[in-house]
């Protein structure tokens, strides 16, 4: 028998081809909310961006041709760059992403304070349907231009630090030291915090993060509950996001509740009070110190007399300590010590000098927004 070769009918492969037609605009159907413009304006703009943590709908508007057949052809996708890294993020969508009509929910904490485009397409997703919106940073009310001109005001010295009439001041003293020391993590905590509700301490990898309430990103400078200054004007936002949201933090019962109105009252002083312990830790995981001496006493002196104080104060600033001291307000004052005193007040030592023939001791302090 002869060889021979068959021939065969040519078999059809499917390929998938451009489609007809293709999403040409969408639309977001929820409102937005407010949040600052963040150009140092202090302005809050009406419906002006996303809100972390919460669902929007968005809807196809206009195609090139007509509406395709099936709407599952649709599918819908986020993207951003962020502004402080310049990393591109292609994230997917949690749940369903296809059809006419989606509902997102924005879980991205690391999107806030970028400009996120919203895609919905057929075939092509970077030149279909998209729309660019702002998310708003987690602290959406602080002005982000006038946080970052405020950090750089206490980088270096730590001095305009200012509590005012709150119950932080050993937070304040903490933060002191850190923007002295260590400034670039003093800036990237309070940056981080106020963008994302998060932040780590570089030196340390200490996570730092809101509560589930959220009660403290929904302060707003014009509320009656918002602090003071030392000075009579209002707490800067530097501040307020340092102090109030690691205290908040370390907080494990009770929130931190700033108020405006009865700063060291009731709920402000009792939810704001830092023992001597708490200080030690955070000398530990925020400054990184690593010989953390806590002999603080809580209701006698440490001391016996003024020339031993002295003597032991100056020896540790020579040997390179950082002092934190918990002192009773009222005798420094008065410039003089009661019968019986119980100690109420962090303060940062930055220098001592002994009148012994006096049986004084003079101390240079930083307390309340500067040095005393």
């Amino acid at each position: 028998m002869g060889a021979g070769v068959v021939f065969d009918e040519k078999t059809n492969i499917p390929r998938k081809g451009i489609e007809a037609t293709q999403v040409k605009s969408i639309k977001l159907i929820s409102d937005l909310d407010d949040g600052s413009l963040n150009d140092g304006s202090k302005t809050i703009k009406e419906k002006s961006g996303l809100v972390y943590g919460k669902t929007y709908t968005f809807k196809v508007e206009t195609y090139t041709n007509d509406a395709p057949k099936d709407p599952s052809m649709i599918r819908w996708a986020v993207s951003y760059t962020d502004t402080e890294t310049g990393k591109f993020y292609k994230n997917a969508l949690e749940g369903p992403n296809t059809g006419e009509e989606i509902s997102i929910t924005f879980n991205d904490a690391n999107g806030c304070g970028n400009n996120l485009e919203i895609k919905a397409y057929i075939n092509d997703v970077d030149n279909e349907g998209k729309l660019t919106l702002f998310k708003h940073n987690r602290f959406r009310f602080f002005d982000r231009k006038t946080l970052k001109s405020e950090i750089q005001q206490r980088m270096n010295t730590g001095k305009d630090i200012d509590q005012g009439q709150s119950s932080m001041c050993a937070i304040a003293l903490i933060g002191h030291f850190l923007a002295i020391q260590k400034p670039s993590d003093y800036e990237k905590i309070i940056l981080d915090m106020h963008r994302t509700g998060e932040a780590i301490v570089p030196s340390t990898q200490y996570k730092i993060k809101l509560d589930k309430d959220e009660h403290l990103i929904k302060v707003k400078d014009s509320d009656a509950s918002y602090p003071n200054n030392s000075n009579g004007g209002k707490m800067s936002y530097a501040d307020f996001i340092f102090l109030f949201t690691i205290k908040d933090y370390l907080n494990s019962v009770f929130d931190y509740d700033p108020d405006g109105t009865s700063a060291g009252g009731f709920v402000e002083g009792g939810t704001g009070l830092t023992l001597p312990h708490e200080v030690a830790s955070m000398m530990k995981n925020i400054l990184s110190y690593t010989d953390v001496k806590n002999e603080t006493n809580l209701v006698t002196s440490k001391w016996a007399s003024a020339k031993s104080s002295a003597n032991e104060l100056s020896g540790l600033l020579t040997n390179g300590y950082s002092i934190g001291l918990l002192i009773t307000a009222g005798n420094f004052q008065n410039n003089s010590k009661g019968t019986f005193t119980i100690p109420n007040h962090w303060v940062g030592l930055k220098g001592v000098t002994l009148d012994e023939k006096n049986e004084k001791v003079i101390l240079t302090l930083f307390t309340w927004g500067g040095y005393q």
